[in-house]
């Protein structure tokens, strides 16, 4: 009997032991695949995109739009490259980064670095949480003058370390020179490599995809030349806007697009479809290697541009070749597409969001911690159709005359909804307001000659409201969106 108790005994520590390895087990997997489960962030960033040409980009609107959201009233807070993606960078309006230019003293690269801002980014945020981090394509102007700076949270980074048409990267810290293909060609190979490398791995990636296009000379690959070579100019009733005798005295001095400017634009815009037809292509590609990878599932794909852009609109030229850093529309609205894990295909939010709520919404994407100085919230929530209280405007600034040059724009604040778009340029006191609902091409300032009380009421509160959050800084500009 003894013999038999102890054998029961051996039977059932035997069972117990081999039961607790087996839960070990199944509790190590689950951790594992909790790991596994953490999403994935892939950002397409494109440059000096417009509204026209992006609903052209049918492959970008059917794979990323059609499987996820469109943000309508996604805006900048700035329409210019450096403060834009300072900004992106760091979830602050610009003048909180300190970056509200391209050149120095107070602008491009050299601003960020001498601010010491790259020491604090999403970047360093998710690579703290774990992510292994890629950079491939533009960083900011200026950036050449740093050739061996890598800005910490980057695991690989494949930067245009000067103007990327001179195809010059900073590797990893070393300068490669990429004459063979397109900047873009180069931008699209080397991260999706990094894709392929990383997706096989345990930790979650995530990947940067800074293309030029379709910026300025709208670079594309040789076959496509013979693509788009009977679009028209998108001409709206805002190009080369008759009566702009309601507007502000630096448009009012602007002539009207001739005959030849109108040929320049028509040119520079076909290719400029080129262009964003290869960022399309490779959009495409993108989505095929995370399906191919086992990735598609687990990762959220932004698609956005660093500001948007006019070709003559409210007779604006730069060159003959369009611009931008105007309170316009054209300028500082670009629709964002946003697809990933519990975000609704086909859904559309006009909710106001900008480019400030980046930096936060990857966080919240990777479960990383946001400093306290971001200014601005994860609008995450948003893209999962989830109940959520949510600002009823955007805030933009822009400083045209900052760079110490002389620009024919006048430095501006303006405050934007659904319904209105208030513009206020701080040196000659003068305004601008446009219903956005009966007049969405900004032609009758409704501040020009006669203004009702409501009118009145509207532009008193705008006003204050642009003074406010011009000096705001971190939890206070939630704070005063939420009194808006």
């Amino acid at each position: 009997m003894r013999k038999i108790l102890v054998l029961l005994a051996s039977i059932a520590l035997t069972v117990l032991l081999a039961n607790g390895q087996a839960l070990v087990s199944l509790r190590g997997s689950e951790l594992s695949a909790q790991t596994q489960q953490k999403p994935n962030i892939v950002y397409i960033l494109t440059d000096d995109l417009d509204t026209y040409t992006l609903n052209q980009m049918e492959t970008t609107r059917s794979l990323l739009a059609g499987r996820g959201v469109t943000f309508t009233n996604a805006t900048f807070s700035d329409p210019l490259c450096c403060p834009s993606r300072a900004s992106m960078q760091r979830g602050q309006y610009p003048h909180n980064t300190g970056v509200m230019a391209n050149n120095p003293p107070n602008g491009g690269f050299e601003a960020f670095h001498r601010l010491e801002r790259y020491e604090s980014t999403y970047a360093t945020w998710l690579n703290n949480a774990g992510y292994a981090t890629g950079y491939f394509g533009k960083y900011m102007n200026g950036y050449e003058n740093f050739p061996n700076f890598v800005p910490p949270g980057w695991d690989r980074w494949y930067a245009a370390n000067a103007a990327p048409m001179k195809k010059q990267f900073n590797v990893d810290g070393k300068t490669v020179t990429r004459t063979d293909q397109t900047f873009d060609q180069t931008v699209a190979e080397m991260g999706l490599k990094f894709i392929e490398n990383r997706a096989p791995q345990a930790a979650p990636f995530y990947a940067t995809f800074n293309f030029y296009a379709p910026h300025y000379p709208a670079e594309h690959p040789g076959s496509f030349d013979g693509l788009y070579k009977s679009a028209t100019l998108p001409s709206d009733p805002s190009f080369s806007e008759k009566d702009v005798s309601d507007k502000p005295g630096w448009v009012r001095r602007l002539d009207l697009v001739d005959s030849t400017e109108r040929q320049s634009l028509t040119a520079f815009h076909r290719d400029r479809l080129r262009s964003a037809e290869y960022v399309d292509r490779a959009v495409s590609r993108i989505v095929d290697t995370l399906s191919r990878s086992g990735e598609l599932g687990n990762t959220y794909i932004v698609f956005w541009g660093d500001n948007g852009y006019h070709l003559g609109q409210h007779r604006l030229l730069r060159q003959t070749i369009g611009g931008k850093l105007s309170p316009y529309t054209h300028d500082v609205r670009l629709p964002m597409y946003v697809r990933g894990p519990g975000i609704p295909a086909g859904s559309v939010s006009n909710k106001m969001i900008s480019n400030v709520d980046l930096a936060p919404t990857f966080a919240d994407m990777g479960g990383a911690s946001v400093p306290s100085f971001v200014d601005a919230r994860s609008l995450l929530p948003l893209a999962k159709g989830e109940p959520v209280e949510w600002r009823d405007f955007a805030y933009s600034a822009a400083w045209p005359n900052s760079e110490g040059t002389a620009s024919y724009m006048e430095d501006w604040r303006q405050v934007r909804t659904t319904t209105y778009a208030y513009h206020y340029y701080p040196r000659t006191g003068e305004e601008e307001l446009y219903d956005l609902v009966g007049d969405r091409y900004q032609l009758q300032n409704l501040l020009y000659g006669g203004v009702s009380a409501q009118e009145e009421a509207i532009r008193a509160s705008f006003r204050s409201f642009a003074e406010k959050m011009s000096t705001c800084s971190g939890a206070q500009c939630r704070t005063i969106e939420e009194g808006m």
